[in-house]
């Protein structure tokens, strides 16, 4: 499909319908295979409250329940791009801004088959990927390969449209996870930096107005306030 408006080809995955799970689509692999990287762009438009583009490798059939088909690589959107990992937790997957309407994405995943974990980089600026911060498991570390992929939408207000999809199938390359580990400390040390920051701005302000109702009351300011007090000490 040409979509005119997206000014590249690409196939439009609608919204969800009332009474449907979903719209979608989704091919097999036989024999299984064991790609070592998955590469897509996609773009997206409406509120997303529900998961949204996305793009599951799996090792069975869907008959019924998702987790029944052993899961090994899940990707959606909803509230930011993220993985689901072991036991259905959701990951969320470092990337170099927020996905905005009608804005094309770019999503790499390496995949490591000895370990059954995912390394995820995301492009929004087309400035290339951002640097990978951690590893997230396979949803279920019993997946073997994967025979089938499913592409689709849950969200009823929301239509993403997918320009392009690679998946390579080579040899296994082996993670530097040191490095990652590292990466993911120092987003997680500049996280509570920020979250300091925000704390001390907050704390100043409270100390202002503090000062300013002491004024109100009787006249003094916090320093003479104090200083008056300490006459009765």
């Amino acid at each position: 499909m040409n979509c005119t408006a997206k000014a590249k080809s690409c196939g439009d995955v609608c919204r969800g319908a009332p009474n449907s799970p979903c719209t979608g689509i989704w091919t097999s692999f036989s024999p299984l295979i064991r790609p070592t990287e998955v590469e897509f762009e996609f773009t997206m438009n409406g509120r997303v409250d529900l998961p949204n583009a996305c793009v599951v490798f799996t090792e069975k059939p869907f008959e019924g329940a998702l987790p029944d088909c052993k899961v090994g690589v899940q990707f959606t959107v909803r509230g930011g791009m993220q993985l689901c990992g072991g036991g259905g937790n959701l990951v969320r997957i470092s990337n170099d801004g927020k996905i905005q309407n009608d804005k094309w994405n770019k999503v790499i995943m390496q995949i490591d088959w000895v370990e059954k974990v995912v390394v995820a980089q995301v492009d929004t600026r087309g400035k290339g990927y951002a640097p990978a911060i951690q590893t997230v498991p396979f949803r279920d570390m019993s997946c073997e390969g994967f025979g089938c992929l499913f592409i689709y939408n849950t969200d009823t207000q929301a239509t993403c449209w997918f320009h392009s999809l690679r998946v390579k199938q080579g040899q296994m390359m082996e993670m530097d996870t040191e490095a990652l580990d590292a990466r993911r400390q120092m987003a997680e040390n500049l996280q509570k930096k920020e979250y300091q920051r925000a704390v001390d701005a907050d704390m100043a302000v409270g100390m202002k107005m503090g000062a300013i109702q002491s004024v109100k009351q009787h006249g003094l300011n916090l320093a003479q306030e104090q200083a008056a007090n300490s006459k009765f000490t």
